[in-house]
């Protein structure tokens, strides 16, 4: 089987597999996929019945394709694709593409390295590109996003996870999305649209972190560093040293899994197996379960009674599991005894996998994206009255190379809107370290500015 590995860095699973490595520049994706679909296009390598049958939209997306779409751009051919990506070989070489759609069968894709603005462009043109190939539903063929750590394709157990916590209800109902919060700082008040309903950004002064690392959320970490200044006071609850916990006024630490007594499930989409996390050693310094931390918090607050329920973190680990299927199949107490429990995969589930018996597509599926008439299903962004991207394609390219200049901290680009971010290995993620001399001049600025406000 050949492999074929379109990734901005050689893995050791291309070694292993033996792959033939396609460099690509981060965040070109879509130009890429754009030019590969008019590879098949223009050599007549394209499935008719596919397209045909099971797509709406072709027709626009196709003139889109050939420099024939109202917006007025070129063509997205070879030479494109090969100026944007830098993947796409030369329209005179002789490479992998052209052999591709012979041979091609599965097409596992991972998201992009940072969010774009139009950041479901290449999601859409890989599946485009699938449906010109025509092997989507076909036994082992077809395209699947995210594989790479949930163990996607492998049998589906249809069983019910254990359950989390109750959420409760929050009574500030100001949201700001993940990857805005430097807008989010540096406008309060601006009204943003998101998910087609429009809101105000609050006036932020104090951010409370917990399980997640905000400072890897955003596409260009200096202007999240500079709208930081404008917060009194930053809290993190990691058990890790992350770039949001160096960057805190106050940081709480977290146990580890290690440390606690808790309850997961194997696998993201087989959902076949439960473990029991038993907790291994005792908390490490001044940590403290994640529970604990929120229920000092609580009685401070005055709502202990109120967050806890009366209950300790066994009691929630022992609910999580009485409200998933494998209570049905074995007592809690035998559970945590055995340390795990295998959920039954049904046979018609594990034939669809192992022997390639898959149900019929759908007609009508929306696997090119629909294009405004009467016979076609609106796509979301013209119900939503947004004026961008009605299919795969190209928004503006910002800058294509050597973004990160000295003193600029990256975790995927600076400022463009499609363009990458990573200059020949001069930046590292910010996660990892600042990079090189300004910013971390820029972060000992921060330090002092956050002594000064609380001496």
């Amino acid at each position: 089987m050949k492999c074929i590995s379109i990734n901005p860095q050689r893995t050791t699973t291309d070694e292993v597999m033996g792959s033939e490595w396609v460099p690509i520049i981060p965040n070109t994706d879509t130009a890429l996929f754009l030019a590969m679909s008019h590879h098949l296009l223009t050599t007549n390598r394209w499935n008719r019945d596919f397209i045909e049958k099971y797509t709406v939209g072709f027709d626009r997306f196709r003139a889109y394709l050939e420099g024939r779409d109202a917006d007025g751009t070129p063509a997205k051919n070879a030479r494109m694709g090969q100026q944007k990506s830098r993947a796409f070989p030369p329209p005179a070489s002789v490479s992998w593409p052209s052999c591709l759609p012979a041979n091609a069968r599965r097409l596992p894709a991972r998201g992009p390295s940072s969010a774009p603005t139009t950041a479901k462009c290449p999601y859409w043109a890989i599946v485009n590109f699938a449906c010109l190939l025509g092997n989507i539903g076909l036994p082992g063929q077809g395209v699947g996003f995210s594989w790479h750590y949930g163990g996607g394709g492998t049998p589906q157990s249809g069983a019910t996870p254990p359950t989390g916590l109750s959420q409760g209800r929050n009574t500030v109902k100001k949201i700001c999305p993940a990857s805005r919060i430097s807008e989010m700082l540096n406008n309060p008040g601006k009204a943003f649209t998101y998910n087609g309903s429009r809101y105000t950004y609050p006036l932020v002064k104090l951010i409370y972190n917990a399980g997640n690392n905000f400072l890897s959320h955003q596409q260009d970490l200096n202007e999240l560093i500079r709208a930081l200044q404008k917060v009194d006071t930053v809290i993190v609850q990691d058990c890790w040293w992350t770039a949001s916990a160096r960057w805190a006024d106050i940081v709480l630490p977290a146990t580890t899994t290690l440390e606690r007594n808790d309850i997961s499930s194997g696998g993201t989409y087989n959902i076949n197996k439960f473990y029991a996390m038993k907790q291994v050693i005792a908390p490490q310094g001044d940590a403290l379960d994640d529970f604990e931390i929120f229920r000092r918090l609580a009685d401070l607050c005055g709502v202990e009674i109120g967050f806890t329920e009366g209950k300790e973190p066994m009691d929630y680990v022992e609910a999580a599991y009485e409200n998933s299927s494998a209570a049905k199949l074995m007592p809690f107490e035998a559970f945590w005894e055995k340390g795990e429990i295998t959920l039954p995969t049904p046979l018609p589930r594990t034939a669809g996998y192992v022997t390639g018996i898959f149900g019929p597509i759908r007609p009508n599926t929306r696997c090119i994206r629909p294009r405004a008439a009467s016979k076609c299903i609106r796509p979301p962004s013209r119900k939503m009255n947004l004026p961008d991207c009605p299919h795969a394609q190209m928004a503006g390219t910002g800058r294509i190379s050597g973004q990160c200049q000295t003193g600029a901290a990256s975790r995927g680009q600076p400022a463009p809107v499609h363009a990458p971010a990573f200059a020949d290995g001069q930046c590292r993620t910010a996660a990892q370290d600042l990079c090189r001399t300004g910013a971390r001049a820029t972060a000992d600025q921060h330090r002092r500015r956050a002594q000064a406000r609380h001496p």
